[in-house]
């Protein structure tokens, strides 16, 4: 009964958050914002969207390969679909990549701790790609973050660049950390660290590292699957993009958008409401008001791109709907009587 009750005040504060974030959003929305809009653009970042989710198929396939682990690929996009339809239904920033685990262990016989690792990694890769963009747009948007009229925006990109340049640094370091290692006085502070810091920490660090180890021979793998994950979240900036188009967003350029997107989704992250709503959307806003984009045409973009996620997300519960576990339908049969 504590459980219940405790999951289902979790549930209620977090999506009653995600509305009071989107409410702001929705009011400045009146339907004669909605006349002149391009549809055709806006169902066109809905297929970015799923291109996107396709992406992320051919990344985890191939860090699957790397394993031995040899999986259809509609399995892969069944679990992809049913891992983003938990992102929004379940609060939390790993309720999809949890469901995944459990689903793709019945997909991988013998070597399901490493199928599970993959989960980890490909993780792991995908943030290294929005670290990677949000460096990038950041450099290349300066001028605007410098003459932003709202502090919070240059507060933000500030830190999400600082933040991702440490993301970067860090990462480096797990892939060279043998080398580190060897060198004067390291081994002393990661003891210390060790003696520190949480044991759940320690053995996320430790997971990972031997995630990293396990592909070390395959470099050309692992370059794969950071480009494509760079690929991943350039594509999301394209959608929004889009969007922008069909609602005739004309003073805001193609770095913005990508700044705004790696912003958005870095802030998004933090498991705070499902799937970043209402986060990712009061975002957007800002910026674009920021950049004296209309008051309606701010609110609805990232309402639309909302609503481009959602709908793949009931793609995946309708997918998750009609999916039988492998290991749920070989115990139905060990149930049954034999002649």
């Amino acid at each position: 009964m504590t459980r219940f009750i405790y999951a289902v005040l979790r549930f209620g504060i977090a999506f009653g958050l995600a509305g009071l974030l989107i409410r702001p959003l929705v009011k400045e929305i009146k339907p004669e914002s909605l006349d002149g809009v391009n549809w055709l653009w806006v169902a066109l970042a809905v297929v970015l969207y799923g291109w996107v989710l396709l992406i992320g198929v051919f990344r985890w396939r191939i860090l699957l390969a790397v394993q031995g682990i040899e999986t259809r690929i509609m399995d892969i996009v069944k679990l992809n679909l049913i891992g983003q339809f938990f992102n929004i239904a379940i609060p939390g920033s790993v309720s999809g990549d949890l469901v995944k685990m459990v689903y793709i262990r019945d997909h991988a016989g013998s070597k399901q701790a490493a199928a599970v690792l993959t989960i980890m990694l490909d993780r792991v890769m995908g943030l290294l790609g929005l670290l990677l963009i949000a460096l990038v747009s950041t450099a290349i948007s300066w001028d605007y973050v410098q003459a932003s009229q709202d502090p919070r925006i240059r507060v933000a990109v500030y830190w999400i660049a600082a933040l991702s340049g440490c993301g970067v640094v860090g990462l480096l370091a797990l892939e060279f950390h043998v080398a580190l290692e060897r060198l004067p006085g390291i081994r002393s502070l990661i003891n210390l660290a060790q003696r520190l810091l949480p044991d759940s920490v320690c053995a996320v660090f430790g997971r990972l590292v031997a995630a990293l180890d396990l592909y070390r021979e395959r470099r050309s793998a692992i370059a794969a699957v950071i480009a494509l994950s760079v690929l991943v979240h350039g594509s999301l900036a394209i959608s929004y993009m889009a969007i922008g188009q069909g609602l005739h967003i004309e003073n805001v350029g193609a770095n913005l958008y990508f700044l705004t997107t790696q912003v958005a989704n870095a802030i998004a992250s933090i498991p705070v409401v499902p799937g970043g709503l209402g986060i990712r959307d009061a975002v957007f806003n800002a910026i674009f008001t920021d950049c004296n984009v209309e008051p309606a045409k701010s609110a609805l973009l990232p309402l639309l791109g909302t609503g481009a996620m959602v709908i793949w997300s009931v793609i995946g519960g309708i997918v998750f709907a009609c999916t039988k576990r492998k290991g749920a339908k070989s115990q139905e049969e060990a149930a049954e009587p034999t002649a």
